[in-house]
């Protein structure tokens, strides 16, 4: 369609002055937006988190944009129901070209790696995929931050420029966007922007049907956008909804970036679309398949499910899953025969009635009341995850923090929810029930005792933490080489990544993998441009799963309260809220590559002293690698090998939690860094 379009729009293109749009409002379509500020990252694709210069490059933009007394509202596609194969031929290629831009780059031939990652950019076209989406996320935070009128589309962005631009008052004066917004009956969008030349391109008084013999335009004219009233309606027939209708208010805290549009995509296109890993291995196919990652699954869509109208809960749900092998893997019910290298699991969720404890009703009596003076002792602190974590774990019929007796009041404590903090740790008390850690009644679990351990030396670190323990009960973490298939994507990636073991490989491997998803600060303006490996790529492919499992049935907990009403807050007190989240951060992993190279250098042969004064000029991208990487290894110390050296002892429905084989692992790679980081903290702070 693309294609089509713009050989009928290309004669069409003129240039005109920047200074003719002073004083005007320009909607912009957000995702054609990001394949147009140059993001040239490849390397940071090999290392799995967000770009490191995207604040940078934003920022100046929205200035240039400020320089021309031009205000920007940035529109971004919302709800979007996927074609079962999604393109696998794409995928597949897509896959190729990653896998070998990441082997190229172990090997040092950057040229060609750089070539081959940059055709792999999962920010550039993937729709749909866990970390497109959550750049968005952060994105729209991000704009929130620099004071930019932002909102998420019900479902495709041009509808809602449509609405805006033809409204009465008129919203926005020009629309910022591919040429397919003349589908939608539009005669005029700008399609470029040179703030260097001060210009911009824009096709004017075009029709786009007088060329379309074929009518293809008719399939626009019944998209829905969100109206002024908050009501979600079809741009052209407002009093007719073909098919099944959300609730209305679920579109509004999607366009507000409250939710995010995961799991809502499964329930509208009934198949929930598992997108391909960084770097595939067998392993990661299994925990994916595995019974806690269903769980969640299934918890998540259960609570969005139960406030929904009965057809929904009466419908077949599919799971598909990203792979071209021969494997099937059952689930839930049945497996229907492969189709396009891909394996559809059918299955009906079913209402998780286990969770209906979690979500009791409030009290609403005066006596049981928390004064709005001791409310704000407790929440006024409150504004990361690690924060809501460290909270709740705290307040467990033990610990009395600021004077409150939150034995007598556990369950009273949050009976009106009139603050985003309030809901918020609310929220977080379930999820953190829902994953093992808490009971209902704020004691502890076998899990939680180590975690509230943790996190009370380590409070920063205690999203890390219940990320860990989750890895550790879904056996995601070994020291042993991932396995791989013999030829995947056209590529053997059995063959080039099996590598030969030397006296350290197990210690090394087990230790990057950890430091892998630790935080790290960047300074913005250096994107990475040293080491990678692919051992990480691969772990951290399955961090992303569970980070995304662990965000889905977050935001179903939140979705859930606020569809029942338990929430009184209004909701502008709700912006700006995805921060609070747990997951809300996709972490490269860059200091897994960092304390690897580290470890490799002392042991190869060159002293702590020496490999130490060169980390600034090897890993020139982060703002204080120093601090980072002393955090990083104080936490494995106190943190880290406290909590496996909890849960080898403690036992999980009469299951061992870690095996002796990976305890002692961590021993042993616990030994290799204590003995190689004699002089660590004895340098710079």
């Amino acid at each position: 369609m693309t294609k089509f379009i713009r050989n009928y729009t290309r004669n069409s293109i003129s240039t005109e002055s920047l200074e003719s749009l002073k004083g005007k409002r320009i909607g912009i379509q957000g995702q054609y937006w990001i394949t147009k500020i140059k993001i040239n990252e490849p390397f940071q694709v090999a290392t799995g988190g967000l770009p490191l210069t995207y604040k940078n490059i934003t920022k100046k933009q929205i200035e240039q944009f400020k320089s021309y007394d031009i205000t920007p509202v940035f529109v971004f596609g919302g709800l979007s129901s996927p074609r079962r194969n999604l393109g696998q031929e794409y995928i597949d290629r897509r896959l190729h070209d990653r896998s070998n831009g990441i082997i190229e780059a172990e090997k040092g031939q950057l040229q060609n790696a750089s070539r081959n990652l940059k055709s792999s950019c999962t920010f550039y076209g993937f729709e749909g995929g866990y970390k497109f989406q959550l750049f968005i996320t952060n994105l729209i935070e991000y704009l929130k931050e620099l004071k930019v009128e932002v909102v998420r589309a019900p479902y495709l962005a041009e509808p809602q420029l449509t609405l805006f631009v033809d409204s009465e008052n008129g919203f926005i004066d020009e629309v910022y966007a591919g040429q397919e917004y003349l589908l939608y009956h539009n005669k005029r969008v700008i399609i470029n922007f040179d703030f260097n030349e001060g210009t911009f391109d824009v096709i004017k008084d075009f029709d786009l049907d007088q060329f379309n013999q074929q009518n293809q335009t008719q399939n626009t004219q019944n998209w829905y956008a969100l109206y002024k009233d908050g009501v979600v309606r079809s741009i052209s027939f407002p009093t007719e909804y073909v098919g099944f209708q959300l609730p209305q208010q679920i579109y509004f805290y999607l366009s507000q970036n409250i939710i995010g549009p995961r799991v809502l995509d499964s329930i509208i296109s009934k198949f929930y679309f598992e997108p391909p890993p960084l770097f595939p291995s067998i392993n990661y196919l299994d925990i994916l398949h595995g019974e806690l990652t269903k769980k969640y699954l299934i918890h998540s869509q259960s609570l969005l499910l139960r406030s929904l109208n009965e057809e929904f809960t009466t419908l077949s749900y599919q799971k598909i899953i990203w792979n071209n092998t021969q494997q099937q893997i059952p689930l839930e019910i049945f497996v229907v025969p492969q189709q396009n290298g891909m394996n559809q699991i059918v299955t009906k969720f079913p209402f998780c009635k286990s969770s209906q404890h979690l979500f009791k009703q409030f009290r609403d009596s005066e006596q049981n009341k928390l004064s709005e003076n001791d409310k704000g002792k407790l929440f006024e602190q409150l504004s990361h995850p690690s924060d809501y974590i460290s909270a709740v774990m705290k307040v467990d019929g033990t610990y009395k923090p600021l004077d409150i007796d939150l034995k007598k009041n556990r369950n009273l404590i949050l009976f009106s929810l009139d603050t985003k903090q309030e809901l918020l740790f609310h929220v977080h008390k379930n999820f953190l029930i829902a994953t093992g850690y808490i009971n209902p009644n704020y004691t502890l679990t076998s899990l939680g005792k180590p975690l509230q351990e943790c996190i009370l030396k380590f409070p920063q670190y205690s999203e890390m933490a219940m990320v860990f323990i989750q890895m550790l009960l879904t056996n995601s973490i070994f020291s042993d080489q991932f396995n791989y298939h013999e030829n995947i994507f056209g590529v053997s990636l059995k063959k080039l990544c099996t590598v030969e073991e030397t006296e350290h490989s197990h210690q090394i491997r087990l230790i990057s993998r950890i430091f892998s998803s630790f935080a790290t600060k960047s300074k913005g303006d250096s994107p990475w441009s040293t080491i990678v490996y692919h051992d990480l790529l691969a772990f951290k492919g399955i961090v992303n799963l569970h980070n995304e499992t662990l965000r889905n049935l977050f935001e179903m907990i939140l979705l859930d309260l606020l569809l029942r009403g338990k929430s009184l807050m209004k909701l502008p007190s709700l912006s700006k809220c995805q921060s609070g989240y747990p997951c809300y951060v996709d972490e490269s992993v860059s200091l897994g590559i960092v304390i690897r190279w580290f470890l490799e250098q002392v042991i190869s042969g060159d002293s702590q002293e020496q490999v130490y004064n060169k980390l600034d000029k090897q890993f020139d991208c982060f703002i204080d690698i120093y601090s980072d990487l002393k955090n990083a290894i104080q936490f494995w110390f106190d943190g880290i090998m406290k909590i496996v050296e909890y849960l080898y002892k403690a036992k999980n429905e009469n299951e061992q939690i870690i095996s002796e084989k990976l305890y002692q692992s961590f021993i042993s790679a616990n030994e290799l860094l204590k003995s190689h980081t004699t002089n660590f903290f004895k340098k710079k702070n």
